[in-house]
């Protein structure tokens, strides 16, 4: 957030898509496919994974980096990776 010399605020449009992201009602989870590669929100920041189950009510995904597996009860702790990430890694 910066202050223009009008003294109008201008947010960062990072920090406004990250607010957008977390205004989203929680349920229901968005089904996704098995296999799928998603972003997990964990403590510190998004963690890349893979789905193993998909519900409505929760989604079962595998870490890539530890293989450990976590469920994810909240619309807003998951993500898609997008195209251009995922050609990239």
């Amino acid at each position: 957030m910066k202050t223009t010399k009008d003294g109008a605020i201008q947010y960062r449009k990072s920090a406004l898509q990250k607010a957008n992201d977390f205004c989203v009602k929680p349920f229901p989870l968005r089904i996704y496919r098995k296999g799928q590669k998603v972003q997990v929100f964990m403590g510190c920041g998004y963690s890349t994974a893979f789905v193993m189950e998909s519900f409505q009510d929760r989604c079962v995904v595998r870490l890539s980096r530890t293989g450990r597996v976590v469920s994810v009860y909240d619309q807003r702790s998951i993500k898609e990776v997008s195209q251009e990430l995922d050609s990239n890694d």
